[in-house]
């Protein structure tokens, strides 16, 4: 596999489908958890064209647009075995079309090879005062920028705007694409952990 492609394995099980990504980073093979969309979630989501779904510690932010079934998965911060998992997030883009086709038919697994094409998104902050207390302080000035540079790699939207929440050294932030708004959340401060979460 090429170090510019993602290999995205869709499975149907009893009563969920099941969203696998493997990709090659250097010479390792990176493959991450399966992300469980119960069937009843994607019957609401053909229906709506937009989907929130969680599982046990992460979520997705699905949406349909153009032809184009976008998926923001959030691998979030987890403890398993007593190994800590540092969050993240994964954008994958595929085929509204051949998604539909195969859901309808009793075949078990579709696999869909992606390029990443990631594009820049802008980020404007609209307040400041939450920004500057943050960056005082070295390892949540190192915790938002780290998501803030993840949140820049995005397939369906070119402009986030972030404000000042009412929470102490947290955001509210609005997601566009072409000026239309697409998605809205929080970044959230977690004085226990004394670092940031992706909440929407």
């Amino acid at each position: 596999m090429d170090n510019n492609k993602k290999l995205i394995k869709i499975r149907r099980l009893e009563h969920c489908i099941s969203f696998q990504i493997v990709k090659k980073i250097g010479n390792n093979i990176i493959k991450s958890s399966d992300f469980l969309i119960t069937k009843n979630e994607i019957n609401r989501l053909i229906n709506d064209k937009y989907l929130i779904s969680k599982d046990i510690h992460n979520f997705a932010s699905i949406n349909i647009h153009e032809n184009k079934l976008n998926i923001e998965f959030y691998w979030l911060n987890s403890s398993i075995n007593g190994i800590q998992v540092k969050g993240n997030i994964e954008y994958i883009t595929i085929d509204y079309n051949k998604f539909v086709n195969w859901y309808n038919t009793n075949q078990s697994q579709l696999k869909l090879l992606e390029t990443i094409e990631v594009s820049k998104v802008k980020i404007n902050f609209i307040n400041s005062k939450n920004l500057k207390e943050a960056l005082t302080d070295k390892k949540l000035k190192k915790n938002l920028l780290s998501l803030l540079l993840n949140m820049q790699k995005s397939y369906n939207i070119d402009q986030i705007d972030i404000y000042d929440d009412s929470y102490m050294n947290s955001f509210y932030f609005c997601k566009y694409k072409t000026s239309k708004f697409i998605s809205n959340g929080g970044i959230i401060y977690n004085k226990n952990s004394h670092d940031y979460s992706i909440h929407t």
